[in-house]
């Protein structure tokens, strides 16, 4: 996610952060879904600890595209 975000304009860089997570997905020919999504999913409920560093990281990401709003 690193730089996606860095464009003129709050549109343009939503804009080309979804057209980089449609590359990465494209990269991979549409397999396996979302590592960062799957591996929450499967994993906060069952682990504390996981789930509390999958809370911050969750949190970064929320406060790279918060400027969006």
């Amino acid at each position: 996610m690193e730089g996606w975000l860095d464009e003129d304009s709050p549109g343009k860089a939503m804009e080309r952060f979804l057209e980089e997570v449609l590359n990465m997905h494209k990269a991979t020919g549409f397999h396996g879904g979302c590592i960062r999504g799957n591996t929450a999913l499967e994993m906060t409920d069952t682990n504390p600890l996981y789930a509390d560093f999958v809370a911050l990281v969750f949190d970064e990401w929320e406060e790279k595209i918060e400027f969006l709003e």
